[in-house]
């Protein structure tokens, strides 16, 4: 069970896009740090997708 959700994980980090659900549970840290991150310029920002995206 272990190997296919780690299969899962290397499979979405060659992904160009994921959501910060999954950069979360993958490093541990919050989204209040990654959005501190982000305002600070040392985390890319988020591309929004769709036109009801905020």
């Amino acid at each position: 069970m272990e190997y296919s959700i780690m299969t899962e994980q290397i499979s979405l980090l060659d992904d160009q896009l994921v959501d910060l659900r999954f950069i979360t549970k993958l490093t541990g840290l919050t989204d209040k740090w990654f959005y501190k991150l982000i305002k600070d310029g040392l985390f890319p920002k988020p591309i929004k997708l769709g036109r009801s995206s905020r």
